[in-house]
């Protein structure tokens, strides 16, 4: 039997024509560690398989099977699997403007960067599947991202936009009121 280190690490990137504004990267069984880096993207990540350390501003995290890594653009981070191992992750990549816009918000700050929480893994598990689908319809799929990120209260809106100049965010929407927008 094949242990995990022994296999062939694999990344694709997916990308959906209806979707320009997401891509989706699925990297299975890597052992690759990457440097503190950043993305101009909202990032939204599942670990499928195995353990890392997530490093950013806060500190560092462990991250195991189920967890569920929040990053906005331009924070610097690391994610490296444990030492000796490989691991298998999603990423999912948001362009901020568009965001922004489908959520009526000048800006987002994610409420943690890591969590342990099934039903939000479940939900981001289903955005990433739909994403490599030919059938996948935006509309739908850009409601289901509104709901994982309003009905988790993973997010909160900010005032100013990205990248922002302090590190405190203003935590109101856009229109003033305790509730987003919608478009």
């Amino acid at each position: 039997m094949m242990d995990a280190m022994d296999r062939p690490a694999s990344h694709q990137f997916y990308r959906h024509p209806q979707l320009p504004w997401a891509e989706l990267r699925v990297s299975q069984h890597s052992p690759h560690a990457y440097r503190l880096h950043m993305h101009a993207e909202y990032s939204l990540g599942l670990v499928d398989h195995g353990h890392a350390t997530f490093t950013h501003p806060a500190g560092p995290q462990h991250l195991h099977a189920g967890s569920v890594v929040l990053i906005e653009p331009y924070v610097w981070h690391a994610c490296n699997p444990a030492a000796v191992t490989a691991w298998s992750y999603r990423m999912l990549y948001l362009q901020a403007e568009w965001l922004h816009d489908v959520l009526g918000v000048q800006g987002l700050r994610f409420a943690e960067r890591a969590l342990s929480d099934v039903h939000v893994a479940q939900q981001l598990h289903q955005l990433c599947v739909q994403l490599t689908q030919t059938t996948a319809n935006a509309q739908a799929w850009t409601d289901q991202l509104r709901t994982l990120l309003h009905r988790t209260s993973l997010v909160r809106p900010c005032l100013s936009r990205w990248p922002l100049k302090t590190a405190s965010c203003n935590w109101r929407w856009r229109s003033g009121t305790s509730t987003p927008k919608m478009p």
